[in-house]
């Protein structure tokens, strides 16, 4: 019989508990499990608002989960469920990275539009405009301008799940060398909630040199409570992989700039 209402039959046991549960007792969680409701009110306790997304809507549950892992990355990390579709965590990190560009590339859009308009009738303006003339040159080199800035923001949040796929499996590889303990979809999911503080991006210009350092902080947060690591594993397993990377692009750049002066014809 169900454990909340003694004389309704049982339909299901709860995966979690496992209370046996009526029809009435049983609701689906976002990853499609079926829970009993206290198992469901816990879930929701744990669960981080970009989990709620249907329910709180999309925007606010991104801007809640970002304010909670900047005020309180310890509290959020620590707390919040581990299983997660890689697909919100993916859809996180694209998102994150288009807010933290989207300012300052709009800035840049903007100055580059003016500049266009307003610029002296020179010769070369002249030529570059041709039939269109002057005022609907420049008109016409905005509209691509502004077409151009839609291009490059999505071309950042592609880039930036890339990067998370490569970046982040990585630093799996480097935390279960460690001692961690947390799956692969885990990882991820702590790599893209990390990107929390690309919030910090929207202050035009500096914002979008600050937001990356921070991100690497706050994944330290996350792989401490996700592989259950001492503070200095965590943080050598978000710092490990990204300097080899650094220094193996630097290499090569160094090897390209060395063959290039080495090709120059000598005088």
């Amino acid at each position: 019989m169900c454990a909340v209402h003694p004389s309704v039959p049982a339909v299901h046991t709860c995966p979690r508990c496992g209370s046996f549960a009526c029809a009435d007792c049983l609701v689906f969680l976002p990853d499609g499990a079926q829970v009993c409701r206290s198992c469901e009110a816990r879930a929701r306790s744990t669960a981080l608002p970009w989990d709620r997304r249907g329910e709180l809507g999309f925007w606010r549950a991104y801007w809640q989960t970002s304010v909670a892992v900047i005020s309180k990355p310890t509290l959020t990390f620590g707390t919040m469920a581990k299983d997660g579709s890689l697909g919100s965590s993916l859809g996180f990190t694209a998102v994150s990275q288009v807010v933290s560009f989207a300012t300052t590339l709009m800035l840049y859009a903007v100055v580059i539009a003016v500049m266009l308009i307003v610029a002296p009738d020179d010769p070369s303006m002249k030529k570059s405009f041709g039939a269109f003339g002057h005022g609907g040159g420049a008109a016409l080199v905005s509209g691509a301008v502004f077409l151009g800035f839609f291009f490059y923001l999505a071309l950042l949040a592609f880039m930036a799940v890339v990067a998370q796929l490569i970046g982040g499996s990585l630093e799996h590889l480097v935390l279960r060398q460690l001692g961690g303990t947390a799956s692969w979809t885990e990882t991820m999911r702590g790599y893209s909630m990390a990107m929390g503080p690309a919030l910090v991006g929207l202050i035009p210009v500096c914002g979008i040199y600050a937001f990356p350092i921070w991100c690497i902080v706050m994944r330290v947060f996350a792989y401490k409570h996700l592989h259950q690591l001492s503070w200095g594993r965590a943080v050598a397993g978000a710092l490990i992989p990204t300097a080899v990377l650094v220094c193996c692009f630097a290499s090569a750049y160094v090897a390209l700039i060395s063959a290039a002066i080495a090709a120059a014809p000598k005088n």
